[in-house]
């Protein structure tokens, strides 16, 4: 419809209030989901090129447990039964997922430690990105500390994965 001229004008609904007021300054715009999900989609294609390059187009068969596997084909199988297309099955990895396949013990040397560095480090990163994900997939707000997380951690993804950071 925006292509042939309609505007949608939603007012932002109000944002949910903490139970006990910390004083803390809550945070939320949904340019940080998007940011998030930048992040998201561009570490997954980035994994699924790496492991590919690494071993083959079937790495998934070989490279990711049987019980990760299934939950992957599980999300699928459900995402098909409410319509989406069906898609290849790393697009099922969640953000934690993808930290797991990333730092693997066969997989961190070889294939990620040349881009992203210190594994603690990435891990700690992928931590932090995850407590920020889950409340704005949520449409929660986020704190200080996890918004200052969202630029700071993410910035670093984007610039190991060769984004311009402005």
């Amino acid at each position: 419809l925006k292509l042939v001229g309609f505007k949608s004008v939603i007012p932002s609904a109000p944002l949910p209030k903490p139970e006990e007021d910390s004083g803390e300054k809550l945070h939320y715009h949904s340019s940080y989901f998007d940011l998030i999900t930048q992040i998201e989609r561009r570490l997954r294609a980035h994994v699924d090129q790496v492991m590919k390059d690494a071993h083959g187009d079937d790495w998934i068969s070989a490279r990711v447990a049987e019980s990760t596997q299934r939950n992957w084909d599980q999300r699928r199988s459900e995402a098909e039964k409410s319509g989406e297309p069906r898609f290849s099955l790393i697009h099922y990895a969640d953000f934690h997922e993808l930290k797991t396949i990333m730092i693997g013990r066969k997989t961190w040397g070889p294939n990620f430690s040349s881009k992203f560095g210190i594994q603690e480090h990435f891990q700690t990163t992928m931590d932090r990105l995850y407590a920020v994900r889950k409340p704005l997939a949520h449409s929660r707000p986020i704190s200080n500390g996890q918004l200052i997380h969202l630029y700071v951690e993410g910035a670093a993804i984007l610039k190991a994965l060769g984004m311009k950071i402005l």
